[in-house]
């Protein structure tokens, strides 16, 4: 019997086969990197959203305890709240499920959010906080602020909402004692929180600060920035959309600004969050921000 020995070819791609291959898979991935990054976008707006709210549902709940909303500034600024060092960030760590954080800066009777901490040393100001920091914000690492080594903030407080200031936005005294009620261009109209780089430039956001240029604070000419960063007058008063955050970038750490390119997160005394748009003029934004200027939105609100 004769056997035949058949040889088996093995099939492979040639090389245009594989060029082609390649050159569909480029395109599916360029046409889905897009829509994944619209996807993280929405996904990081909605968290950054949240955050906020949850921020002012906890000044809300202060507001019950207390008859009032915090000061912009306690300790040596509000007589008040003297012994509570810190901005509004500080005081709203109980309604944050933050008891316990809160209880470590308890150090000589001072609630004092610097170097102090229970035991001595522990830097209470050191510890993120998820709440305070969001996940759109590029300038932070996991809630810290990596070039003081501190925790970090994405959101600051309205310094026209928090302090007392005359018509043209000066503070004169950093404790309001206003409550939502009470507030004269209603609870809808008016900014609480903003969204706000963690790290600025040659300064930033931390949560628990009160020196210049690292308070969580806007709209206010006792941040470090002075009187053009209280009033659209000044010309500096207007938040930046996606500004370069590096030392010898373009964000300024006395404004407001915000990572997205659709307009910046913002929540109001109501509870409510709203997009602000970077069409919005100066004074629009300043009579959100103004909560008794009696002034009527445009309709770029």
């Amino acid at each position: 019997m004769v056997r035949t020995h058949r040889k088996c070819r093995r099939s492979a791609f040639t090389l245009i086969e594989l060029l082609v291959v390649i050159a569909i898979l480029a395109i599916l991935v360029g046409l889905l990197l897009p829509a994944v990054q619209k996807i993280r976008e929405a996904a990081n707006r909605m968290a950054s959203g949240n955050n906020l709210k949850q921020l002012t549902l906890a000044m809300h709940n202060f507001e019950t305890t207390n008859g009032r909303v915090p000061p912009l500034l306690g300790g040596w600024g509000s007589t008040t709240y003297s012994t509570t060092y810190g901005p509004p960030h500080v005081f709203l760590l109980n309604y944050l499920e933050q008891d316990n954080l809160y209880k470590t800066m308890n150090a000589g009777g001072l609630w004092y959010a610097w170097w102090s901490g229970i035991p001595a040393g522990t830097n209470p100001y050191a510890k993120p906080v998820k709440t305070f920091f969001s996940p759109a914000d590029p300038s932070h690492i996991l809630g810290m602020n990596v070039a003081m080594g501190y925790a970090a903030t994405s959101y600051a407080a309205n310094g026209q909402f928090f302090a007392s200031t005359n018509n043209t936005g000066i503070m004169t005294a950093w404790d309001r004692g206003l409550s939502v009620a009470k507030i004269p261009d209603g609870s809808s109209n008016t900014i609480v929180f903003t969204e706000k780089y963690a790290s600025c430039n040659a300064g930033g956001s931390l949560w628990g600060v009160q020196w210049s240029p690292w308070y969580p604070i806007v709209a206010s000419d006792q941040t470090g920035g002075g009187a053009a960063y209280a009033s659209p007058a000044g010309g500096k008063l207007m938040f930046q959309v996606q500004p370069t955050f590096k030392t010898g970038g373009t964000c300024d750490p006395y404004r407001a600004s915000t990572p997205h390119a659709s307009g910046m997160l913002v929540s109001l005394a109501d509870g409510s969050i709203r997009t602000l748009r970077p069409t919005m003029s100066a004074q629009t934004y300043w009579n959100a921000l103004k909560p008794d200027d009696g002034a009527i939105l445009d309709s770029d609100w």
